[in-house]
Parts: C-alpha cells; structure tokens; sequence
C-alpha cells in the first residue's frame, strides 16, 4: 500500500465548534454529578436539569459543500422528494416520514436540519453524497469501479486501473472517507487523493504515507488510464 487518508465531507469549523461544545457539555455533566452527590450526602434536593445551558443541537450538520444540487441528487436516489421553499430552503421528504432540511449558511455552506432532531438520517444522506461523489469521480477517470454496502451501514467503493493500481474507499456511516491507495509511487498517491477531496467538497484530515510513497517512479503523475471504447 501507499498511501491512506481521511476525508471529511463535514465543514471543520463547525465540528470543531461541535467538539467543543461536547467537552463542555461533558465537564458540566461531571460537575452536575458531584453536586448531586454532595447533596444527597446532605439530603438537599437538586433541580434536574439545570446542570448544563449548552445546546448541542446534534440535529443540524453543516457540509463542507456549496453545491445544493448534489446534496439534493443524493437525497433524491434515496427516495426523497423535493419541495423548494423560500429563499432557496428546501425540505426534503420520504414515503417513511422522514423530513430533512436543506439551506445555505452565510459563507455558503450546505446546512441539513432535522424537525425531529436526530442528525441520524441527515448523516445517511451525507454518506450517500460522498459515495455518489466518489464513484462519479472514478468512472470519470475511466477507472473500473465497484462498490457494494455492508452490514454496518458503510458503504466501500473499489476503484482499478491496470493489474496492480487500485484505490479503495471505506465511506463510514456518517460520511466520512476512509481512503487506501496502493499499486502508486511517489506523488501520485496524494493526487489522487486530492481529486477525490475535490469531487467531495470536503477537507483532508488524516494522512499516512507507506512505503512505495517515498518511491522514485516515472509515474508521478497519478493513475493514467485509457477510457473504454
């Protein structure tokens, strides 16, 4: 292998914000515990509930994408249909009740929101953007590509040139690309996974280079391969 990297589809600044906020949502949840414990030894009755002010609000996601028409594609091979709403929201619906809201931020990111905030089916449609993202991008390159679910909900995506080139790509259940390039020498392996960070939208967030990386090669301009007649 040559190299791996992780590829989020998901706006850094606001996961960023979104951690932050669980650390100290955890710490208050820790305070809130010794107090009841320190009250109980007491016998002083505490209001649950109060503890903690920090709203997660795990029901919106924010990608890294501007591109509202592939958000909607991906929901749309999802059985979703689309009503366009004001100010170019949209609502997106699905025969099991399902309800996700699309909008842009003010930098022009792609929100997905939840009426019953559960970010659970926001995130599938987010996996499905990325594999449809993925593998477009692969049969654009004339790659052979392959891609088959598993049983946990993630979704894989193997992508051939030649006997020996070949790029796999885990994409998790909330998104997020896990890439594995190999049969690759030199500074071809990180092009390949820069066009595939493009096709996403996303941002590079893990990289580990393996050996055939550190490789001299003639082929350092990434895979080539001859389209099919």
């Amino acid at each position: 292998m040559s190299t791996t990297a992780v590829i989020t589809p998901y706006d850094p600044e606001t996961e960023r914000r979104r951690n932050e906020l669980a650390v100290r949502e955890e710490k208050a949840v820790s305070r809130f515990r010794e107090e009841m414990r320190k009250g109980r030894l007491k016998c002083v009755k505490l209001p649950v509930g109060e503890y903690s002010r920090t709203d997660l609000s795990t029901s919106s996601l924010t990608m890294n994408t501007g591109s509202m028409d592939l958000v909607r594609s991906a929901a749309e091979a999802m059985g979703y249909s689309a009503t366009v709403l004001e100010h170019g929201k949209v609502t997106l619906s699905h025969p099991d009740g399902s309800l996700i809201n699309i909008s842009k931020t003010k930098k022009g990111k792609i929100a997905l929101s939840s009426p019953k905030r559960n970010a659970t089916t926001a995130r599938m449609i987010v996996r499905e953007y990325t594999a449809m993202q993925t593998y477009d991008h692969f049969k654009s390159r004339g790659m052979a590509v392959h891609a088959k679910r598993t049983h946990l909900g993630e979704i894989t995506i193997e992508a051939h040139a030649g006997n020996r080139k070949m790029v796999v790509t885990d994409i998790r259940e909330d998104g997020v690309a896990v890439i594995d390039v190999s049969g690759v020498k030199g500074k071809g392996c990180q092009e390949i996974i820069n066009g595939i960070t493009k096709a996403i939208g996303g941002e590079q967030i893990d990289t580990t280079r393996k050996n055939d990386y550190f490789l001299n090669c003639e082929e350092e301009g990434g895979i080539h391969v001859q389209n099919k007649p």
